[in-house]
């Protein structure tokens, strides 16, 4: 249950939602509520917004970050952990509430440690990182600067951050993670210390069932009706393109991030004659693109909608270069982007009942691995 629930808004920040409940109530309503949990680059920018008696830097406060854990096997690091996921959150907290240990299969680890392995040589964003082999290390400009890097993406956030906390570095700590008995590999929220401690994103299992305390967090979004991008998107593609290319260079969000990536995919559709014969790095860069506007928007239905037919065109692409473990990755992301989708946007109901089983009916045919 959820105890408390208060709202405010920040000048220049946006509007918080502070909760204190248990990891998969906290999920559901600040779904309700159209708040997310933040990054640790947004929390910062919260906390040093805030009066240091807040309850905000009071208090353990989740991130949207998580940790994947697995016996004899590499850490990993999620910059949007598995546990965001509404199923998976109430699946951990009924296993959690039994005594048990929730984990997920291996096939899932396996195909996320290899797209990390993947990401550790691409310059672009990352989403996972096959973390240090100590439990507990320190993050900082000259500490484990990739990670570091990962989680300020904007260094003078976390520089000012630092000085705010009156701290040289952050560490992050996951040794109360214990995956020796589990055969799977066991998925954490981290969450982070309060200002009156150091400066530590932590991770621990027992916590998934314990009310703390969550800010759930909704930016100053730019309307896309404000937006001239979106209009140009319908009318005139190619100066659309031109222009979210150079937002993107400069102050970019969620919907420069949007219009880049449809300009682009709409034109080479355009250009190559079909979708299935638009080349790979076109279709990875509209893939990467729409990515980084979900994260910066999670509540924005046609992103997701969009971002969903580009994951099922690219499952295609794997299946037939028989990747099927990475291929049934981007599927299940698919689905769960179309069903976000629905929920988001009652308008979109109808072709997202459609595509949710197609979806599901190409998995099912996929061989188990």
């Amino acid at each position: 249950m959820i105890s408390e629930i208060t709202e405010e808004q920040i000048p220049r920040i946006g509007r918080i939602a502070i909760l204190h409940a248990p990891l998969s109530e906290t999920i559901k309503r600040l779904f309700e509520l159209r708040v997310y949990l933040p990054s640790l680059e947004e929390l910062a920018k919260i906390k040093m917004s805030l009066p240091r008696n807040h309850p905000a830097n009071r208090k353990l406060i989740y991130t949207r970050h998580g940790i994947v854990t697995k016996h004899n096997s590499p850490a990993l690091f999620f910059l949007d952990s598995l546990l965001l996921d509404k199923e998976k959150a109430n699946d951990a907290a009924s296993v959690n509430q039994h005594k048990g240990v929730f984990s997920i299969d291996g096939e899932t680890y396996n195909a996320s440690l290899a797209q990390a392995r993947r990401e550790k040589s691409v310059k672009s964003k990352k989403r996972i990182i096959l973390l240090p082999s100590e439990t507990c290390f320190p993050i900082s400009p000259t500490d484990n600067p990739e990670l570091y890097s990962l989680l300020f993406p904007n260094p003078q956030v976390g520089q000012d951050f630092l000085k705010f906390t009156n701290q040289q570095k952050i560490f992050i700590d996951y040794s109360n993670n214990s995956p020796a008995n589990s055969r799977g590999a066991l998925p954490t929220q981290l969450a982070l210390h309060p200002l009156n401690q150091e400066s530590v994103l932590e991770s621990q299992i027992s916590t998934i069932n314990c009310h703390i305390y969550s800010v759930g967090f909704c930016p100053n979004y730019r309307k896309p009706e404000e937006s001239e991008l979106i209009r140009l998107l319908t009318e005139k593609p190619e100066l659309a393109f031109q222009l979210a290319r150079e937002e993107l260079k400069h102050n970019p969000d969620y919907l420069s991030y949007y219009a880049y990536a449809t300009a682009l995919w709409t034109k080479s559709v355009k250009s190559f004659g079909s979708k299935t014969n638009v080349p790979q790095n076109i279709l990875e860069e509209s893939l990467e693109n729409y990515a980084a506007s979900t994260l910066l928007n999670p509540f924005f239905a046609p992103n997701f909608l969009l971002y969903a037919s580009l994951l099922c065109i690219k499952a295609r692409h794997l299946i037939n270069n028989q990747d099927i473990r990475t291929a049934k990755i981007h599927l299940i992301k698919a689905r769960n982007c179309f069903q976000k989708t629905s929920e988001l946007e009652p308008g979109y109901d109808y072709i997202c009942q459609k595509l949710i089983p197609e979806t599901t009916g190409l998995l099912s045919k996929l061989p188990v691995i």
